[in-house]
């Protein structure tokens, strides 16, 4: 179960991706998953729970190298295994897929490492993302303690350039639309995971990164580039769901209890009542207003007295 450290800010380079994840310590996904699902969730997805695995997928593979072909080229024909199929649907496909997995290589189909070829090219064409994986390392790792709540923290960035200016995030994505990553954004939590790296990075490096780069690069042809920034408002909010999950985090080890879903401020488990979401509500109002449900009660769009939205 997690305890507070009090360890020194400490800047880890060619430290291997396994060792990173057994650290036990709260990284940004875990930060999230405290802050948006549960203590629950996050103890049980965290690296105090040996029997949790996170899912090894084709998606998986093709990320993991995508990252070798950009950040760490040198890398990408030691640590994948090209398997000779089209795909894993025969027993010996799979056989040699789960052999890779198991010495510690990334398997990859034929169309897989086109894909990451072309991807690896598009990266080295594009005008900005071509400079962002220069004059720096890989793979760097951080660890610091919260100053507030003293608990041991952790983040793996992408890229550090030695300057020490921005930090560098790869993204494969199905679309590089950076309209569309902005819902990304907000889903997957990626403002919260830039506000915990810069953040961390203040406590390492002694003074806080001007950016937080995300460069987006699509799986699919013709694998265009994007290079996205968060805005000041953005990172805020990011930063206040981050305090959130360290506090809840603090209160989870003082108590001993790591509960599943609860209303803020609640101690036990209840039932939820719960109603539409405000943009549901709007567009019923909006049919309504059109006729198609004949003479319709007035419909509020301010919350019911009685309603909760859960928040972990």
């Amino acid at each position: 179960m997690p305890a507070p450290a009090l360890d020194h800010p400490q800047l880890l380079r060619g430290l291997p991706a396994a060792d990173y994840h057994a650290m036990k310590a709260i990284s940004a996904s875990t930060a999230w998953c405290l802050s948006e699902e549960c203590p629950a969730l996050a103890l049980w997805r965290s690296p105090w729970n040996p029997d949790w695995q996170p899912p090894e997928t084709a998606e998986f593979d093709l990320g993991i190298a995508a990252h070798l072909a950009a950040l760490e080229p040198k890398q990408l024909e030691h640590r994948t295994v090209s398997i000779d199929a089209a795909d894993y649907r025969t027993t010996k496909a799979r056989e040699l897929r789960d052999a890779a997995r198991q010495d510690g290589k990334v398997p990859l189909l034929p169309w897989q490492m086109d894909i990451i070829s072309a991807m690896a090219a598009s990266l080295k064409a594009h005008p900005i993302a071509s400079h962002a994986f220069r004059n720096g390392d890989a793979e760097v790792t951080m660890t610091w303690t919260d100053p507030v709540t003293r608990i041991r923290c952790k983040a793996r960035v992408d890229y550090l350039p030695n300057c020490g200016r921005w930090l560098v995030d790869l993204k494969t994505s199905t679309s590089a639309n950076p309209r569309h990553f902005a819902d990304q954004v907000a889903r997957l939590g990626y403002h919260a995971r830039a506000a915990w790296y810069l953040d961390g990075a203040a406590e390492v490096l002694g003074r806080m990164p001007q950016e937080y780069w995300f460069i987006i690069v699509a799986k699919e042809p013709p694998y265009l580039v994007s290079v996205v920034t968060l805005d000041e408002t953005t990172i805020d909010w990011g930063r206040r769901q981050n305090r959130r999950a360290l506090d809840l985090s603090r209160s989870a080890m003082a108590a001993g209890d790591w509960p599943g879903y609860r209303d803020p401020g609640q101690n036990r488990d209840r039932a939820f009542r719960i109603g539409l979401p405000p943009w549901a509500v709007w567009r019923l109002q909006d049919r309504s207003d059109a006729g198609e449900f004949g003479a319709a009660p007035t419909i509020s769009t301010r919350a019911h007295p009685d309603a909760r939205s859960y928040e972990g």
